[in-house]
């Protein structure tokens, strides 16, 4: 049954790499725009054009070991790097409770620095592989 369509990100978990790092994110966002590529195939075209999906991200910047800002800044570079995103936490994805994954391909390392008494964050967009899958089964 659907709901009221007033979702809430309150209990979102979010995984790259296989490691869990809701506690330091305050948004993850899968968004698209049209691509650059002046080559679009009739395939392309068919799927919906030429489009390509990013994983935009707003983070704490802690500099410490085993933080997302760590892993970004440490594996920069790196390609096909799995995520998932669990908007309702669930840890079985379903038709009502869907999960989204795929693989990035990670940037340049990420910024360092903030402003004078206040949490120091860090924006981060990488790229993502095709396009990435809304799962509704285990």
């Amino acid at each position: 049954m659907p709901t009221n369509g007033k979702y809430k990100g309150n209990n979102v978990t979010f995984t790259i790499n296989a490691v869990e790092y809701a506690a330091e994110c305050k948004s993850v966002n899968i968004v698209n725009e049209e691509s650059e590529d002046d080559f679009v195939t009739f395939a392309d075209a068919a799927a919906g054009g030429g489009v390509q999906w990013f994983l935009d991200l707003e983070a704490v910047a802690d500099y410490a070991g085993g933080t997302l800002w760590e892993y970004l800044w440490t594996n920069a570079g790196t390609t096909a790097v799995a995520f998932v995103i669990k908007p309702y936490g669930n840890a079985v994805a379903t038709a009502d409770k869907p999960h989204f994954t795929g693989t990035v391909n990670l940037g340049p390392k990420p910024p360092v620095g903030g402003e004078a008494s206040a949490v120091w964050s860090f924006e981060y967009r990488a790229e993502i592989n095709g396009t990435p899958v809304r799962k509704t089964t285990a």
